[in-house]
């Protein structure tokens, strides 16, 4: 435009110069951003945050600055959705001293917080942010320049990284080129997360009792079940159903007083209880999705999910107490500790591993090993071909 502070306009053209056109002016329009899937363009306009779709059409504020804000070089999440801006607190004058805020903003137009910098007048003032290929992170450098990520729904401390991820940034091309985007839906990619229990979500900074996930890159922190009465003593073990919706984990409630099974709604954070009655430990949901396997009472049992069928595979009476059961890949064969003596630990004492078809007509010993108290810990899993399995 004729002045860059009132008159700047946005251009298209192809990279190799041609076509060049200039898109319908709709403020003072900087900082454009296309996003991944190619229908929108984000760009700052007179200090608001404005998109619009590639051929000018459907211009529209997504956030407006009042006077009082200024968006500066917005950046697009993968799944197009969403957007990363950073916003001066002092109308667009770019000198410290000034307070910044990094938000994350939908199409829709709802907002989160994400960070607060406070630029001192000796301090480094750099704007640029950038989101992670995992749709959930955002990098952003801190009034020092540092490059930290931090979760995109606000929560959690930052954690610092080695350098800006400046190929995160539409600025480059391919796009995340040194750390693609997965490649399949953010359902199938959630397991890759872990679940830990109150005392985690304590030490992220959450006052309240219950279940946090976080990133197995320990880039996001999210508080999914947040209530003081869960006792957290009772917690029990936990498994991901396959499409990564849902959470099935043993604990109970302060009144309760037992170990039962429930289903946590990741997205939303309901739960639900299944088969109330009997003392639940260590689920495990089948690779199919249709079963789980769970120690009840002392014995090995199994359930569909909708809790049609239950039947107890391997009882405590005639083989031992039964801990930590883990699934083959094809949904047929259960891998478990069992200890003869029963569920009473008594050091040292007798470990089987044991394999036992789903139907519990087929059951044999691996091996057995005996335990003293320097190893408590009775994990096994299946390799990943089914054929050999995995035990401490």
């Amino acid at each position: 435009g004729q002045n860059a502070d009132t008159d700047t306009g946005i251009f298209i053209a192809k990279a190799d110069g041609s076509e060049l056109r200039r898109l319908p002016t709709f403020g003072n329009d900087l900082f454009p951003t296309w996003s991944p899937n190619g229908e929108w363009l984000a760009f700052h306009s007179s200090g608001n945050l404005a998109i619009r779709h590639p051929d000018g059409s459907d211009a529209h504020l997504i956030m407006e600055a009042n006077g009082e804000l200024c968006s500066f070089f917005p950046e697009w999440a993968p799944d197009s959705e969403t957007i990363v801006v950073s916003l001066g607190q002092r109308d667009c004058q770019w000198a410290p001293p000034l307070t910044r805020d990094i938000v994350v903003v939908k199409i829709d137009g709802s907002m989160t917080h994400v960070a607060t910098i406070d630029h001192l007048p000796d301090s480094c003032m750099e704007p640029n942010v950038a989101f992670h290929p995992n749709n959930r992170t955002v990098a952003y450098l801190d009034s020092h320049c540092r490059p930290v990520l931090v979760a995109a729904n606000g929560l959690g401390p930052p954690r610092p990284i080695e350098e800006f991820p400046w190929e995160w940034t539409s600025n480059y091309f391919p796009r995340w080129s040194k750390q693609a985007p997965p490649d399949r839906a953010e359902s199938e990619a959630a397991p890759e997360r872990y679940l830990r229990v109150m005392d985690f979500c304590h030490s992220a900074g959450y006052d309240a009792d219950g279940f946090c996930i976080f990133d197995i890159d320990g880039e996001a922190v999210e508080p999914v079940l947040q209530d003081e009465n869960f006792d957290p003593g009772s917690f029990s073990g936990y498994s991901w159903s396959p499409d990564g919706e849902y959470i099935v984990f043993a604990g109970g409630w302060m009144e309760d007083g037992e170990s039962r099974l429930h289903f946590l709604n990741v997205a939303s954070g309901q739960v639900s209880d299944f088969l109330e009655s009997g003392n639940f430990v260590d689920p495990a949901w089948s690779p199919d999705g249709e079963w789980l396997v769970f120690h009840h009472n002392g014995n090995l049992a199994v359930a569909t999910v909708d809790g049609s069928q239950f039947e107890i595979i391997l009882d405590e009476a005639n083989y031992g107490c039964s801990f930590r059961p883990q699934w083959s890949p094809d949904s047929d064969t259960v891998v478990v500790s069992v200890t003869p003596a029963g569920c009473i630990w008594d050091y040292p004492f007798e470990r089987r591993i044991m394999v036992v078809s789903r139907d519990g007509l087929k059951s044999r010993v691996l091996m057995s090993t005996n335990h003293d108290s320097n190893c408590e810990d009775l994990a096994v899993a299946f390799n990943i071909e089914g054929n050999r399995v995995a035990y401490l």
